[in-house]
């Protein structure tokens, strides 16, 4: 990504993660060696995956939502 819409500056990871989701060839795209390669990305550094006993999309998806929040 490189232009944001002013009201919406994300961090440096943040930005990081986006662009290495959306990159379009699947075998350069972040998580092609699975879903440990997107956990592992610094921007998901303060979730604490195996305290979420299975539920990775319920926490991860609180987080993104708290994250979001707090870089807009």
């Amino acid at each position: 990504i490189d232009e944001f819409d002013p009201r919406f500056m994300p961090s440096e990871n943040a930005a990081d993660l986006i662009n290495k989701l959306i990159i379009r060839k699947d075998d350069q795209r972040l998580g092609k060696n699975g879903i440990c390669e997107i956990k592992n990305h610094p921007w998901f550094a303060s979730i604490d995956f195996k305290k979420s006993g299975g539920l990775d999309s319920a926490i991860i998806s609180i987080e993104l939502e708290n994250n979001i929040h707090s870089v807009i």
